[in-house]
C-alpha cells in the first residue's frame, strides 16, 4: 500500500539519477532511512535506458519524513531531488512528483 493506515502517503519520487545507477544501490541508498516495501527505477519502454528518476515505498511513515527532511540529497555523484509521488489522477495539468502531464489535451 502506498498509504499508510491514518492515510499518509508511503510513496516518494526521486529525481535526477544518473544513468548508471543500479536497481540494488538505489534501494541500498534509500534503506538507509527506512524500511522499503518497494523500489523502482523507470526504464524508458523502446530503449530500456533508464530515464533518471524512481519510486520508493516505506513502511512506515517516519521513514518518508526523516527522507523528506531534506529535498536534495547527494547520491552516486549527484544531487537528487526527493519528494512525495503524488498519484496522476491527483496532480492535474500540474507536474508534482515527476508524474504531471505537459498540455495539449491529447
Amino acid at each position: 500500500p502506498i498509504y499508510d493506515e491514518n492515510g499518509a502517503c508511503l510513496k516518494c519520487f526521486a529525481g535526477g539519477l544518473g544513468h548508471d545507477v543500479t536497481e540494488a544501490s538505489f534501494r541500498a541508498f534509500f534503506e538507509n532511512f527506512g524500511r522499503l516495501t518497494d523500489s523502482v527505477i523507470m526504464h524508458d519502454h523502446l530503449t530500456r535506458r533508464p530515464r533518471g528518476f524512481g519510486f520508493v515505498t516505506f513502511a512506515e511513515r517516519r521513514s518518508v519524513d526523516a527522507l523528506l527532511s531534506k529535498q536534495y540529497h547527494d547520491f552516486h555523484g549527484r544531487r537528487i531531488e526527493v519528494k512525495l509521488a503524488i498519484p496522476r489522477e491527483e496532480c492535474k495539468g500540474g507536474s508534482v512528483g515527476g508524474r504531471g502531464t505537459r498540455g495539449g489535451g491529447r
